[in-house]
């Protein structure tokens, strides 16, 4: 007998799921789940403060972000900290071009700027744009690392299959910067050519390859359980959207037809609609470790996050209809509630497996000395997944639209994943009222107190924590119903 699938459980009086029908599930979570909250928090002390302070300190710590730049006429980056190369000196330091390095520190002064409203802010994003194209390589790729001399350059060894990842974060700043510096030609020219070369490492199948090792005997696979498949058909999306460029689009078109072809069968009782780890660049299982043909649900969430970004930016009926069906697979997974899902479980069983994945080609996987230590980022956010899948099953797709661009525009979500800042962009948990705003104040005190004291000295840290300055600053303003500056 087949199990009761609790997706179908949570609907009123067990009718059958539909978008109508649907509003009054996600209605009664909603309302539970807030209920549950302020009673866990009614004794909580009031947590909204002044605006004013969250302004300074943003202004504050974004000009000491720019400070530690290292600034050429022609544009600016932030230094690398690894050991020195060959060819860097005093005068031509190496800089770091990686997504969370100088691409992710040029979208938060981006993004900073508009939230103060400050030209300065914004000449310094530009002129982060403007380093990334003086680095840019004549084939369109932006290098992780550059050396900043009287000019930038820099080049890396070529590999099986290229790093998109600097690349994939410089076209989202450029995509961000385009709307308030369209005459600016730099970044025009620079915006193009790197679009042309992600356009031109995607294979014919719509995949995107990566390499399963380093070693001699690498091969190039589709990959899935990293954000790169997401990210580079959400970057195409994107230029797409920004610059009507209708080639991105089918492009990124022809990476979901992939992502569908892929998955377990639909009519497989325990994993249809999920998807495994890697494949053939074909689209094929592979065939040589029966182990990659298990259920990967880390695979599967990235998954589920491109296919919600194709329902959303491109009205792909058949990529909400899969999203659907995933969530409908994953929820009957054995899982333990507190603990929540495990990563990786048996296509025809649905048990549990608890693995890891060594390096080198002696199989992808293999069983971990200590099983409890096993645990992914990706597995815990699965619940904010689930309300996503939920809010696009049940809303039309402007209503999705317009409840995400409450808190960001669907632009700045998608370039903030694409230069690592937001592993769910399109997560439904930030507040949109002032009540909501005043609770999430108080139930996520403990994100406000690392705000407190002097910035992290690396990088990545110190972006991410302006980052969180301003969503402090948006939901103060939320609670205090303050008019921004």
């Amino acid at each position: 007998m087949a199990r009761p699938n609790p997706y179908n459980a949570m609907m009123p009086y067990g009718c059958k799921p539909s978008k109508n029908r649907m509003i009054v599930w996600v209605i009664l979570i909603v309302i539970c789940t807030w209920i549950g909250r302020a009673n866990a928090q009614q004794t909580a002390p009031p947590a909204t403060q002044s605006t004013s302070q969250w302004i300074e300190q943003l202004h504050r710590e974004c000009r000491q972000l720019a400070d530690m730049a290292v600034r050429r006429p022609y544009g600016w980056a932030w230094p690398a900290t690894q050991p020195a190369s060959p060819g860097t000196t005093a005068d031509a330091p190496a800089v770091d071009l990686n997504a969370a390095a100088t691409p992710a520190a040029g979208l938060i002064l981006a993004l900073a700027a508009r939230e103060l409203d400050d030209p300065q802010l914004f000449d310094a994003a530009l002129n982060v744009a403007h380093g990334l194209a003086a680095a840019q390589q004549a084939n369109g790729r932006i290098p992780k690392i550059a050396i900043f001399g009287a000019s930038a350059g820099g080049r890396e060894p070529s590999t099986v299959a290229s790093d998109r990842s600097s690349t994939i974060a410089a076209l989202g700043l450029y995509l961000i910067l385009r709307d308030q510096a369209p005459n600016d030609e730099r970044l025009g020219r620079s915006t193009n050519r790197a679009l042309f070369w992600l356009l031109r490492q995607q294979v014919g199948t719509g995949g995107w390859p990566t390499i399963l090792s380093d070693q001699p005997q690498s091969r190039r696979l589709l990959q899935l359980d990293s954000n790169d498949f997401r990210n580079a058909t959400l970057a195409l999306y994107l230029a797409g959207d920004c610059l009507q460029d209708a080639a991105a689009t089918r492009a990124a078109n022809k990476s979901i037809d992939l992502l569908l072809r892929v998955r377990f069968a639909v009519n497989r009782r325990h994993s249809a609609g999920l998807w495994a780890l890697a494949y053939q660049l074909s689209g094929e299982p592979l065939t040589d470790d029966p182990q990659a043909r298990w259920i990967d649900l880390k695979a599967t969430s990235e998954s589920v996050q491109t296919l919600i970004g194709a329902a959303l930016l491109a009205n792909r009926s058949d990529a909400a209809d899969a999203v659907d069906q995933a969530i409908r697979s994953m929820l009957p997974l054995p899982h333990d509630p507190p603990a929540g899902w495990e990563r990786f479980y048996n296509p025809d069983t649905a048990s549990p497996i608890a693995t890891t994945r060594p390096a080198g080609m002696d199989g992808p996987f293999a069983p971990p000395a200590d099983p409890n230590q096993y645990t992914d980022p990706a597995i815990e956010r699965l619940d904010s997944l689930f309300r996503s899948a939920a809010a696009l099953r049940t809303l039309s797709r402007d209503d999705f639209r317009s409840l995400l661009s409450a808190n960001r525009s669907m632009r700045i979500r998608i370039a903030l994943a694409l230069c690592g800042l937001d592993e769910a962009p399109f997560a439904v948990d930030l507040p949109l009222s002032q009540t909501e705003a005043q609770r999430y104040l108080r139930e996520h005190a403990d994100q406000w107190q690392s705000l407190a004291g002097p910035p992290p000295e690396a990088l990545a840290d110190r972006i991410r924590r302006i980052l969180r300055l301003m969503v402090r600053l948006q939901i103060e303003r939320q609670a205090n119903q303050t008019i921004s500056p």
